[in-house]
């Protein structure tokens, strides 16, 4: 790699950093940056970015029981994220497909969902903006998510959350799962990259 692509690599991730931090830090903040409690010697390895909204949904005490499991399991899920821990492309969270065009294309548009197994069951849709580094854009439940165009929906949803709190910028991708989890990540899903 030249000094020149080396420069401007680090310059666009120094760019996209600085655009989230001002969108986590400016009010009204859209994005807000999960950092659970620490304990021992604990540390916070990857970012987690999540749409305020969401955020502020999860973090209100609810009087529901189910609905405060359904919270505890989805913060508990990034925070196995957050803290490095072992996360796979399968279960942990997926690449969405986009059955609108041609199957060598379906997962041009960098759109995930990260897939906490609480019940109900929920996805959160978003990207990868640098390695390391997700951001939650939006939710839906799993239930709903059985009608094939929800997924869909969901999908254009968070492209177009993302164009708006990130105008010009493209969301990171990779060519192999640990370009995007760098450490600590199981390729499982021979979907978009054989096994």
């Amino acid at each position: 790699m030249s000094h020149n692509a080396a420069f401007m690599g680090a310059l666009t991730y120094m760019s996209t950093a600085l655009s989230l931090a001002v969108q986590e830090a400016n009010p009204p903040r859209t994005l807000v940056r999960y950092k659970p409690k620490l304990k021992g010697r604990q540390s916070w390895v990857r970012n987690l970015s999540v749409e305020a909204g969401i955020l502020d949904w999860l973090s209100k005490p609810t009087h529901v029981n189910d609905t405060t499991l359904l919270k505890e399991a989805v913060l508990a899920h990034f925070r196995q994220f957050v803290l490095g821990e072992v996360v796979d492309d399968r279960h942990f969270m997926k690449r969405v497909e986009d059955r609108r065009i041609p199957s060598a294309q379906i997962f041009d548009h960098e759109v995930w969902s990260v897939r906490p197994l609480s019940h109900p069951q929920h996805r959160f849709f978003g990207f990868f903006a640098l390695p390391n580094w997700f951001v939650v854009l939006n939710k839906q439940t799993r239930l709903k998510l059985n009608d094939p165009g929800e997924w869909h929906r969901q999908l254009d949803k968070a492209t177009r959350t993302w164009a708006a709190i990130l105008p010009g910028r493209s969301p990171y991708s990779g060519h192999v799962f640990s370009d995007l989890v760098t450490s600590n990540s199981e390729h499982c899903d021979d979907r978009w990259y054989p096994i």
